[in-house]
């Protein structure tokens, strides 16, 4: 079975690196774009961790810009 790289692209989220190493390698093997989500709000250190785990719980999300 064969998928052009127009009908496919692997979106992703990752804050500490693992699931964009997955990510990378899947594209790679299939052929396809790759697009990174983005959430600033959680980057970096200790704090941006905390504060996913309580928007988590709060179930609100801060994808937005």
């Amino acid at each position: 079975m064969s998928t052009a790289s127009h009908d496919l692209c692997i979106a992703y989220y990752s804050r500490s690196g693992h699931s964009k190493r997955l990510a990378e390698k899947l594209a790679g093997e299939l052929h396809t774009d790759l697009i990174e989500i983005a959430a600033p709000t959680y980057a970096g250190g200790i704090l941006g961790y905390m504060r996913a785990g309580y928007d988590s719980l709060r179930q609100k999300g801060s994808l937005a810009p």
